[in-house]
């Protein structure tokens, strides 16, 4: 009979991994994001990001990356000092919370100060 393709990747099963896709040569690089509006967290994600906090500032000092944790109405949860805002009207996160992946290139927001003049990120005014 005929061979029936496989019902997954067996390289990369049980993973679904996204190639990357942003280039700073060609794509467009969007203002920076706007800032987070008041909102109130249900109280159970409010637990579980302050339990996932401390291990994400882990995580950020060895991957230099920059993230929050969101409930699924876009309210941070961990991560960063806008814990408590809402960031659901920012475009990608509203395409993320309709389950879909979305990725832009942003620039810095520009109340951060600037990195250390031998940062791995010195250079660079996008996020």
């Amino acid at each position: 009979g005929a061979q029936i393709p496989p019902i997954h990747d067996s390289v990369n099963y049980p993973y679904e991994p996204i190639e990357p896709q942003l280039d700073l040569a060609s794509d467009y690089v969007m203002p920076s994001r706007p800032a987070g509006l008041p909102a109130v967290a249900d109280p159970a994600f409010a637990a579980i990001g302050a339990r996932l906090d401390g291990i994400l500032d882990e995580t950020q000092k060895t991957t230099l990356a920059g993230f929050r944790l969101l409930d699924p109405h876009g309210v941070v949860i961990a991560g960063g000092d806008e814990i408590g805002r809402s960031l659901g009207d920012v475009e990608e996160v509203r395409t993320a919370l309709s389950g879909l992946y979305a990725s832009e290139l942003r620039l810095r927001i520009p109340d951060q100060p600037a990195p250390p003049l031998y940062s791995v990120s010195r250079g660079t005014k996008v996020r």
